[in-house]
């Protein structure tokens, strides 16, 4: 009776999953996408948005079939064993160390506006040690403090998308595809940075009420709303702004903003506030979260297990925040094109999302119930997003 009612609704589900997605990621797609594709750039945020349902989907399959822990590991273990479940965890681990190497850069482009003196390197490696402290502390976001993060992420986007539908260019001076549409799937690369983490849905058949329906729903809803947001969020930005304005990576959005309305300058300083506390709580969150499935993970091996069997659970784990703060930091140091950071996090990323449903085209009653054409498609879709993230990484060594 008790467990019954601490069973969540379809509502909280979404909103679980919506606060999983959304994430200060979105804030580095502008830029970008105004570099390559223009205004055309909404519609790669739809196709991805149906990939990200088909995946989200497929991963709630993958938890009611495998409720046991360890994601990738025991997903991908399932069809192609121990070494094979071991290497999408690794893919997805390195995806993540590129995606917050990145995030890191972003980062330091916001906190430079608030402290010019201090070169963007040192304010990047600052950032990773007071994180890395947190963490080693035990500082987990609280409920509080995941609602605050959602506050900050959600303000500037709205806020951006309010000013920008008030301040749009004439329709008649705005190209569409000012590079033709060739160049929308190639953005997909970019786009699959803003649904990064719908992954969560795989974590609540055991948290939902009627799982095998609700939780469908609550996929269902969430990407609609995430997809919704974010085409609405580029595409008003690339109606409203000069495309010349948002083409420098390095140049934060709020700088951008406070050219284009120069009379909205509390807004702009409220905005770049936002996004940099959002940037922040997302790397906080994305290290912990890293960390532990690491140490779930390094358990899977065997010799490394008989070595860490005499040392606590904590020392364990604060040995994986450490070593997992300077894997960031020399990924930060090294390299700084985030065109490359874009394509090299989606394609190690997507390719572990890949390896883990393909689990559920070796389960006969996936194919009798039909719910593997929703595997399919998802499989299909994500080799768009890896074909176009293999050529931004080549194209970075050329």
């Amino acid at each position: 009776m008790s467990s019954h009612k601490q069973k969540i609704g379809v509502g909280t589900a979404i909103a679980v999953c919506v606060n999983a997605m959304i994430g200060s990621g979105i804030f580095t797609a502008p830029a970008a996408i105004a570099s390559s594709v223009g205004p055309a750039g909404v519609l790669a945020f739809i196709f991805v948005g149906f990939a990200v349902w088909c995946l989200a989907l497929s991963f709630a399959r993958l938890a009611y079939q495998f409720p046991e822990t360890g994601s990738f590991y025991t997903y991908t273990s399932a069809w192609a064993g121990h070494a094979g479940g071991l290497f999408a965890g690794l893919l997805y681990i390195i995806g993540l160390v590129f995606a917050m190497g990145m995030l890191t850069h972003v980062c330091s482009f916001y906190l430079i506006k608030l402290f010019p003196s201090v070169s963007m390197k040192f304010l990047g490696l600052s950032v990773l040690a007071i994180l890395m402290i947190l963490n080693l502390m035990g500082a987990v976001l609280s409920g509080i403090g995941q609602h605050i993060l959602l506050f900050s992420t959600l303000f500037p986007l709205i806020s951006v998308i309010v000013v920008c539908l008030t301040h749009m260019q004439p329709l008649d001076s705005i190209v569409f595809a000012p590079y033709g549409f060739s160049h929308v799937l190639e953005a997909t690369r970019i786009a699959i940075f803003g649904f990064l983490g719908f992954e969560c849905a795989a974590s609540l058949f055991g948290i939902v009420k009627n799982p095998q329906i609700n939780v469908p729903r609550a996929v269902s809803g969430s990407v609609v709303i995430v997809a919704f947001v974010y085409a609405l969020f580029v595409g008003s930005l690339l109606f409203a702004v000069p495309l010349s304005l948002l083409s420098d990576f390095t140049v934060p959005l709020s700088t951008v903003l406070a050219q284009v309305f120069p009379n909205h300058g509390w807004l702009v300083l409220a905005i770049h506030c936002s996004i940099l506390s959002a940037i922040l709580g997302t790397l906080h969150s994305m290290i912990w979260s890293a960390s532990t499935f690491i140490h779930s993970l390094i358990h899977r091996i065997t010799f490394i297990d008989r070595l860490l069997q005499n040392q606590s659970s904590y020392t364990q784990y604060a040995s994986i925040v450490i070593l997992l703060t300077g894997l960031i930091a020399t990924v930060f140091l090294s390299f700084d094109d985030l065109n490359f950071f874009f394509s090299l996090s989606s394609l190690l990323i997507v390719t572990a999302y890949c390896l883990a449903i393909i689990a559920l085209l070796f389960i006969k009653e996936e194919w009798q119930s039909f719910r593997n054409i929703i595997t399919v498609l998802g499989l299909g879709t994500a080799s768009i997003i890896l074909y176009f993230s293999l050529q931004g990484v080549l194209a970075a060594f050329v």
